[in-house]
């Protein structure tokens, strides 16, 4: 007896997936380098450097994102060391030259925060979008320890409209991690099956 190929489908499991499962995931993020010049017309047109009286740009950690099909295609991802504040660290996520998004406080900036040191795209929930992993180091200021610099992990959860927001799971588990890498940050955030359904 010949089954229809609707009922093999079911058989095999293959319709019980959900219909985000169908859905193509837009390519993976690439993301380039801005330029100098690129970085002069952000400096000289946006309301990021005002956050802060004496901004400096995290260095090497600034990029042009590509992504086809994307609400991320030909933003500015910009990090800014905000040196009149302690030591503070900020996102923003530009379009058009303009501040789209300014991205949610970065733990680092409870402590005198010192460097970027890797910016990374990944899709940590199992949505399809590509959320921000971002490693900042960071110095205490205070006690023998003081100058000796340690890493703070981040993550923000891209939204289907391109923005980017917090989860309070997810930071309760990157408190836990040590001495925090791209690769242990990932690693603890799936361990935790934070924000997966």
């Amino acid at each position: 007896m010949k089954r229809p190929l609707l009922s093999w489908l079911c058989l095999c499991g293959v319709l019980s997936l959900p219909l985000s499962s169908w859905a193509k995931a837009p390519p993976p993020v690439k993301a380039v380098k801005l330029t100098e010049k690129e970085l002069e017309s952000l400096e000289r047109s946006e309301a990021l450097w005002k956050r802060c009286e004496q901004p400096r740009l995290a260095e090497n950690q600034n990029f042009r994102l590509q992504q086809p099909g994307s609400p991320l295609d030909g933003r500015a991802l910009v990090a800014v060391l905000c040196l009149d504040m302690g030591v503070g660290v900020r996102f923003g996520l530009f379009k058009d030259g303009k501040l789209e998004q300014l991205l949610p406080e970065h733990p680092a900036s409870a402590w005198n925060a010192d460097e970027v040191q890797a910016v990374s795209f990944s899709d940590v929930d199992g949505d399809g979008r590509s959320d921000l992993v971002t490693i900042v180091s960071a110095m205490s200021g205070v006690g023998p320890t003081a100058a000796e610099p340690f890493n703070v992990g981040a993550v923000w959860f891209q939204t289907p409209e391109g923005q980017f927001v917090s989860d309070p799971q997810a930071e309760a588990v990157l408190e836990k991690v040590r001495e925090p890498t791209v690769k242990k940050v990932l690693a603890a955030l799936k361990k935790a099956r934070v924000r997966q359904k």
